[in-house]
């Protein structure tokens, strides 16, 4: 599904014909039909939030593993920031930790 409507975005006009989209519906029907249903919403964000804040919280401190030095910018982040940011399908947003700062 992304990666036909990413091709659609990159054509020379950035649309795709009515039977495309029939097509691109159709060829995806049980995501296609759940987002027209609003069946993809978290439904009780504030718990979900509650319940990542927990997570994030009890994970923070573990040292485990190691920079991702093949990616050279993460090379270069401190070790001791930590942040989470998520957003769902429908655009429920959330983020904490120290994600504004930089290098």
């Amino acid at each position: 599904l992304l990666e036909r409507l990413t091709e659609a975005q990159e054509n020379e006009n950035g649309t795709m014909s009515a039977e495309e989209f029939k097509t691109l519906l159709s060829d995806n029907l049980d995501l296609s039909s759940k987002a027209l249903q609003n069946q993809l919403v978290v439904p009780d964000f504030q718990n979900f939030r509650e319940s990542v804040q927990n997570v994030f919280d009890d994970v923070r401190s573990n040292r485990d593993g190691n920079i991702a030095t093949y990616i050279p910018d993460l090379a270069k982040v401190d070790p001791d920031l930590w942040s989470v940011a998520v957003c769902t399908t429908d655009g429920q947003r959330l983020a904490g930790g120290e994600f504004f700062k930089k290098n």
